[in-house]
């Protein structure tokens, strides 16, 4: 809640608050959500909730901050990224990670002569 709180006052357009949680989404939505994403609905969390998170931000977010320590959570964040985005790991990893870091690192940029 406190990122959330954080992105408003900085000033952020769109906030996307994600959890399986009711109480935890519509208190989200009290601090300043612009969006929720209710985990529980989704069949998979890796490619529903990425999809999910590019039907409210279509070119991808900017920053994503995880406080789950989820994977599947923490995969869905990296593949909604805008290129150059970033992810924030808050919350403890229990196992291994591995993350498909190419549609973040594929950039584009332009001639330099």
């Amino acid at each position: 809640m406190a990122a959330i709180m954080a992105a408003k006052v900085r000033g952020a357009k769109t906030i996307i608050g994600v959890d399986r949680i009711k109480s935890r989404l519509d208190l989200a939505r009290e601090v300043g959500a612009t969006h929720v994403i209710d985990t529980s609905k989704l069949p998979s969390l890796t490619t529903d909730l990425a999809k999910a998170i590019r039907e409210i931000a279509p070119r991808g977010t900017n920053a994503n901050i995880d406080t789950t320590g989820v994977i599947a959570i923490i995969d869905a964040g990296v593949q909604s990224l805008h290129p150059m985005g970033q992810t924030i790991l808050i919350g403890i990893v229990n196992g291994q990670m591995s993350i498909d870091l190419a549609p973040v690192l594929s950039v584009s940029l332009p001639d330099v002569q």
